[in-house]
């Protein structure tokens, strides 16, 4: 993701010459070209050039649990959230207001009927 900033694993390891990086979980090897060195030496260095192609990288090493994005912290809200609530044999008795939520009938013998939800708070979720 472009503007994301990221830190390492704690399994993060380049033996020798840095073209080879262990890390992740399951760890797992990869090897480094010349040009994904170079890139890994920057994530370390804590600068995150921003193209695609080197995103599309570090996507892969997100992916692999070897690197990890830092959003920086902003103003979220409840606006900002969706509950998913997992309902088995029988629905939640309420829903709290300003969320959007979504009730999943987590297979139960008899379906649940999920517009039966009773809302106190007056949300129409």
């Amino acid at each position: 993701m472009l503007g994301t900033r990221y830190h390492l694993d704690s399994s993060w390891r380049r033996p020798g010459d840095g073209r080879v990086l262990i890390a992740g979980s399951p760890l797992r090897l990869f090897r480094l070209s010349t040009g994904g060195a170079q890139v890994v030496a920057m994530v370390e260095a804590g600068e995150v050039p921003d193209t695609t192609a080197i995103h599309q990288l570090l996507d892969r090493f997100v992916d692999a649990g070897a690197l990890h994005p830092h959003h920086p912290q902003a103003p979220f809200t409840a606006a900002d959230v969706t509950v998913v609530i997992p309902a088995y044999r029988r629905l939640p008795a309420e829903i709290p207001a300003g969320v959007r939520v979504i009730v999943v009938d987590d297979a139960s013998p008899t379906p649940l009927v999920v517009d039966d939800v009773v809302n106190g708070n007056g949300n129409g979720n």
